[in-house]
């Protein structure tokens, strides 16, 4: 009996020694996994955050002392900056990657499909997200700010310059000094069956007004375009300085043209002593045809004066046509 009693007793010795040592290699090997990826989170973005995964799975954060910031309930979390970090709740399909603050505040709604870093320019994160079945995106800076308003279609890097697409408006740029500067702009504006055609390279738009302001100028010369090639009728009144626009109703004299090419030369803000004032110059080619002398092509240049007014809106105070007298 008493031996026995000695061999079970050194039986479950043994399974407990053996059980003993299986949980420690277990833990041990959660451990450096952890340790792993912590390194690996490091490493790869040289943040002094350190990302940790516990022993539910999920991602945390803490400091480089061990200081927990973040108790570990995210499926995935990556550093952005030392302030801000991409996060995603779980492993859901319908589920979209935010940004929080490394104190778990959420800075940024879970919108995003992806965001991921634009490699080739410092400080650029790109926020990819569907929107009715098309794709657009956000740019960011590392502390969870934009880079600008705009959502685009498209955004891509190539030799550290920036292309991106909105609409018609096609742009390209350069960090530099953390400031994105662009050094391309083109875009287009509907003239019937034919375009206003813009491009401005960076020379040109280091002496023009904004980006913007550009666009807003760019569709009030297509609107007026547009009244004198198809509808043959003068701007809305609300649309006219009538001091000074009187000259807008000559749009009249252009009806028996046509339209061929047109594209915005220049534009330039003039001296006011009130709300902006600027000159939009376009070339401008259409074809004149009258029974005496049939079709002719005539290529010109007209300079529209457009006011801001104290809503915003662009007003028409003044037109010229270097062929008016070409025109009929």
């Amino acid at each position: 009996m008493d031996n026995r009693m000695r061999l079970l007793m050194l039986s479950l010795l043994t399974v407990i020694l053996v059980a003993s040592t299986v949980i420690a290699d277990i833990w041990m090997a959660e451990s450096q996994s952890v340790t792993n990826q912590t390194e690996i989170q490091q490493s790869a973005e040289g943040s002094s955050v350190e990302l940790y995964v516990g022993q539910n799975g999920l991602w945390g954060a803490r400091t480089n002392k061990g200081r927990i910031l973040i108790q570990p309930a995210w499926y995935y979390l990556r550093n952005m900056s030392d302030s801000v970090l991409i996060a995603r709740r779980d492993d859901g399909k319908e589920d979209r990657f935010g940004l929080i603050r490394t104190n778990g505040e959420i800075l940024i709604p879970f919108l995003y499909t992806s965001i991921s870093s634009c490699n080739q320019i410092p400080d650029m994160w790109l926020g990819c997200f569907t929107e009715n079945g098309k794709e657009y995106c956000h740019l960011y800076h590392g502390d969870g700010t934009r880079w600008s308003d705009i959502t685009w279609d498209s955004c891509s890097v190539e030799n550290h310059v920036l292309h991106a697409v909105c609409g018609n408006e096609e742009f390209e740029g350069v960090v530099e000094n953390n400031q994105l500067l662009w050094q391309h702009w083109q875009t287009a504006y509907p003239v019937g069956l034919h375009q206003l055609e813009v491009s401005f390279e960076e020379n040109d738009l280091n002496h023009m007004p904004p980006i913007d302001t550009l666009n807003d100028l760019g569709m009030a010369a297509a609107a007026l375009l547009r009244c004198m090639f198809i509808t043959n009728e003068p701007p809305d009144p609300s649309l006219l300085n009538l001091e000074d626009g009187r000259d807008l109703y000559s749009v009249y004299q252009y009806r028996n043209c046509r339209l061929r090419k047109a594209k915005i030369l220049r534009i330039s803000q003039m001296k006011s002593e009130g709300l902006p004032v600027y000159c939009v110059q376009v070339f401008v080619s259409y074809d004149r045809t009258d029974a005496e002398n049939g079709t002719e092509t005539v290529e010109t240049s007209m300079y529209l004066r457009v006011n801001r007014n104290t809503m915003g809106s662009c007003i028409y105070s003044g037109f010229s046509d270097s062929q008016q007298m070409a025109a009929g």
